[in-house]
């Protein structure tokens, strides 16, 4: 089985869950005996909002593997319209981005892994609609991911292909942002990220 992480779930965990206390101890296990988890395996993001690229030449490569845990550094270039709604801290003053982060990557799910060495879990192949889980910033802000919509057919068109997939919604407690949806598949990974901003404007993301 052949699972993708891809970029987005550095882009979602590190410029909006990046230093955060979990209260929720549960966490994913499964095989992370992946080919996508290996040293040098690289994936590649588009995303785009009203028609307008987000960027240019973003690329997330694996760089380190601990166990189970892989590390992952994304580079690219925002464009000049969206570099001011991202977190100054990662994005350069000529829109460059190098950014990196810690996750477990299985065939239960993806986790992004915080500086406790806790999972944060982004998805869980087996959720269910309405299921819940809360993380707490350090900065006191709470997130909420829920299970809105589960696939009973392939409905959700990816890779040149219909797909089954689990959105998963969080609220984004950030000035600019209001919400960010993932859409994850069991075989693929993560297949998609909507992110809607505070003017009503989706940015839709995918990697491949």
């Amino acid at each position: 089985m052949k699972i993708k992480f891809l970029a987005l779930g550095v882009i979602a965990a590190l410029c909006f869950v990046s230093c955060i206390n979990n209260d929720d101890a549960d966490g994913i296990g499964g095989s992370t005996d992946l080919e996508t988890n290996e040293i040098g395996y690289t994936y590649t993001l588009n995303g785009a909002a009203s028609g307008v690229a987000v960027g240019t030449g973003f690329e997330a490569t694996v760089t380190n593997k601990t166990g189970d845990i892989i590390e992952v550094e994304l580079e690219g270039k925002i464009a000049n319209p969206f570099i001011s709604q991202l977190p100054s801290v990662y994005v350069g003053s000529n829109g460059n981005v190098k950014i990196s982060g810690n996750f477990i990557n299985s065939t239960e799910g993806v986790a992004y892994v915080n500086a406790n060495g806790e999972q944060c879990v982004l998805v869980k192949y087996d959720a269910e609609v309405g299921d819940k889980w809360d993380y707490t910033t350090k900065g006191g802000k709470k997130i909420t991911r829920e299970v809105i919509s589960v696939s009973t057919d392939d409905d959700y068109f990816w890779g040149g292909m219909m797909i089954k997939v689990i959105e998963v919604e969080q609220n984004l407690p950030y000035p600019g942002f209001t919400k960010a949806v993932y859409f994850a598949n069991h075989k693929f990974g993560l297949v998609g990220l909507h992110i809607t901003l505070e003017d009503g404007k989706i940015v839709y993301l995918s990697a491949f």
